[in-house]
């Protein structure tokens, strides 16, 4: 029963944070190239050049991150999945994944500082509503007929 409570609370921790990484993308790679988006938020080429900077230092690293992020959950999988539960095992992979989610975080909002500084708060904050207005039109695309 206890194995089972651990495993339970493994898996919702997974699914939050998967969800709370996913919630703060914004449009797809470089959206600022995107001639709709860039006209929308009146980017300038320099503008675009900053973005370009921004997205290709991070890019290796954020790519990194989440693979490390992905590692850990496996690895713990694969310790719950074991017919005999080393707890102290588990516990220490657990700890792993939440340092690999938590430096991920810090990464991404890293990323994203960087981006609303090149920006302005302004353009920030419409690129982050078209972004919300993006990932509705897929989920319903995804889901017709559903909320």
């Amino acid at each position: 029963m206890k194995h089972r409570i651990i495993l339970t609370a493994v898996m919702l921790i997974s699914l939050v944070m998967a969800e709370i990484v996913k919630a703060e993308e914004f449009p797809p790679s470089r959206w600022w190239r995107i001639p709709k988006i860039a006209d929308q938020l009146n980017l300038t080429e320099q503008d675009k050049m900053q973005l370009d900077r921004i997205f290709q230092d991070s890019r290796r690293n954020l790519r990194d991150l989440r693979d490390q992020v992905e590692d850990n959950r496996l690895s713990l999988e694969d310790l719950m999945g074991k017919d005999k539960l080393n707890e102290q095992a588990v516990y220490e992979q657990l700890g792993k994944l939440s340092r690999s989610r938590t430096a991920l975080e810090e990464a991404t909002t890293r990323y994203f500082l960087d981006v609303r500084k090149a920006i302005g708060a302004e353009k920030f904050k419409e690129a982050a509503e078209i972004a919300k207005v993006i990932r509705q039109n897929r989920k319903y695309a995804n889901n017709p007929g559903k909320d």
